[in-house]
C-alpha cells in the first residue's frame, strides 16, 4: 500500500474588515503566527484599520473610500466571543471610542 501524503497543518489566514451596505473597508491581513491579543485587537485593528474605516467621508465613489455608514446611531458593532474581543482593555476601547447612543 503507498502511503498518502497529508497535510499536518493548513494554512490559515486570519482577516478583519467593516462592512455596511454602503461600503467596505480595506481588509487588515493578521500576519502569520501573529496572535491576536488584546493589546494587538486595540492598537492594530481598532487603533488603524477600524479608525480608518470610520473618518471615510466620501458619499459616492469606489466602496473602499465610501462613508461607512450614514447614520451611525442605528450601527451594530458586532464581536464573536474571541478572547480578545472580550478583554478588558477591548471592551473599555468599545466604550470610549464608539457611539452608543
Amino acid at each position: 500500500m503507498e502511503p498518502t501524503p497529508t497535510v499536518k497543518f493548513l494554512l490559515k489566514t486570519q482577516v478583519w474588515a467593516v462592512i455596511t451596505p454602503q461600503a467596505v473597508s480595506d481588509l487588515h491581513l493578521i500576519p502569520r503566527n501573529q496572535t491576536v491579543t488584546a493589546e494587538y485587537y486595540v492598537t492594530e485593528i481598532f487603533g488603524k484599520s477600524l479608525m480608518s474605516a470610520l473618518f471615510c467621508i466620501e458619499e459616492t465613489g469606489p466602496p473602499l473610500k465610501r462613508k461607512m455608514l450614514s447614520d451611525t446611531s442605528r450601527a451594530i458593532f458586532q464581536q464573536d466571543g474571541a478572547t480578545a474581543h472580550l478583554s478588558e482593555k477591548a471592551q473599555k476601547w468599545c466604550s470610549e471610542h464608539l457611539d452608543s447612543s
